[in-house]
């Protein structure tokens, strides 16, 4: 299909869906203040188009990786259609009923955000890199260098929005509006205000374990290491010497410190077992193969990477629970009926390979009667 049919057929069908939602109509409400259909319809579409886009970058990878995504398009075809319209209808109304309790927890609290501020974290999530002064000097009539910053004030934002504009048209085809990513910043900010809030003056902090390993491949070898080992061996050149763990056998085979959750099972278990000083009396098996582990100290330490971020969230999690009993969310009858299967979910599929016709070999004259009878 050319690109400008598509495009135009697209806006009659977003026009005619748009159309038929009333500003006063509504899905649901919270604590009396209502969710708005069209509200309700510009998360859906955002939704959608994340679905999209998760998609295709799965689909890169399997891809890249030579991995069959069969059943990845079955369940992306599922989930984007009839079938799992209901989940993604949810979805979206718990997303508006979630920025509306903030919203109004912010409101409470008295906070506020500037223009600027939302303008300035946009930018940033973004990623949006503003022209500098040098990509806006021009010439003047006389050949001069001409810097249009100097001639006129200009909204320091200006260059983003305009960029925001062309966005949304282009990629998100109109469907989801810049004043939309306007509003989901201010979403984020007060997120963040509330979150900082609610771990102020907590601390993470988890037991951790600071070890050592020698990986090999059998179990009889890594018990002959723990012989060695016992027979006062150094540990490093053995681990040097028979380590299957290419990260770190030039460095005695060191882990550094980290928390549960971390190293697959058994070994954690067996490394979190094993007193400072002390290593395994036998051999430890995983996937990987089978492990010599030695200890060199377990204490509580402060969260690090992706165990503090569980565990922050989790108590901003128990938090917004809690909060909850404050709010009342009630859903308006048919308010899944503004949900739609736009922008459409279509499933990638392999270009059939056309086969070349096979040229047939041109027939063999055989030779008359005569002149084979002469050979």
């Amino acid at each position: 299909m050319k690109k400008i049919t598509a495009v135009l057929l697209c806006i009659l069908v977003i026009c005619s869906l748009f159309a038929s939602v009333s500003a006063d109509d509504s899905v649901a409400s919270v604590n009396g203040t209502p969710i708005t259909a069209e509200s309700f319809k510009e998360m859906a579409a955002f939704m959608r188009f994340q679905y999209i886009n998760n998609y295709y970058q799965y689909l890169q990878m399997y891809m890249m990786y030579g991995v069959p995504y069969d059943e990845m398009n079955e369940y992306y075809t599922q989930m984007m259609g009839e079938e799992g319209a209901e989940l993604i209808a949810d979805t979206v109304l718990d997303q508006l009923a979630y920025n509306e309790i903030l919203n109004q927890k912010a409101e409470a609290e008295g906070l506020s955000f500037t223009d600027e501020e939302i303008y300035d974290r946009m930018i940033e999530l973004f990623g949006y890199e503003a022209p500098t002064e040098d990509d806006n000097l021009v010439l003047g009539m006389e050949g001069n260098v001409v810097d249009p910053f100097a001639m006129e004030e200009k909204d320091p934002y200006a260059d983003f929005k305009e960029y925001l504009e062309n966005y949304t048209t282009t990629y998100y085809e109109g469907m989801v509006s810049p004043t939309f990513f306007k509003e989901y910043t201010r979403y984020v900010l007060i997120e963040d205000k509330l979150f900082d809030k609610e771990l102020e003056g907590k601390v993470f902090e988890e037991e951790m374990v600071s070890a050592r390993h020698i990986l090999v491949e059998t179990a009889e070898e890594a018990q002959e290491i723990i012989d060695q080992l016992n027979d006062g061996a150094d540990w490093a050149e053995l681990a040097a010497e028979h380590s299957l763990d290419s990260s770190n056998k030039d460095n005695s085979g060191d882990l550094g410190w980290f928390g549960r959750g971390v190293m697959v099972e058994p070994f954690e278990t067996a490394a979190f077992a094993l007193e400072p000083g002390t290593i395994s009396a036998e051999p430890v098996q995983t996937d990987f193969g089978y492990h010599i582990i030695a200890s060199d100290g377990k204490e509580m330490r402060p969260m690090e990477g992706t165990a503090l971020e569980t565990a922050q969230n989790e108590v901003y999690s128990e938090w917004y629970d809690s909060l909850l009993a404050e709010f009342e969310v009630v859903k308006e009858g048919n308010w899944a009926d503004y949900y739609t299967l736009y922008p459409e979910f279509v499933a990638y599929e392999e270009p059939a390979v056309e086969e070349e016709p096979v040229e047939e070999a041109a027939p063999v004259e055989e030779a008359p009667a005569e002149e084979a009878a002469l050979n």
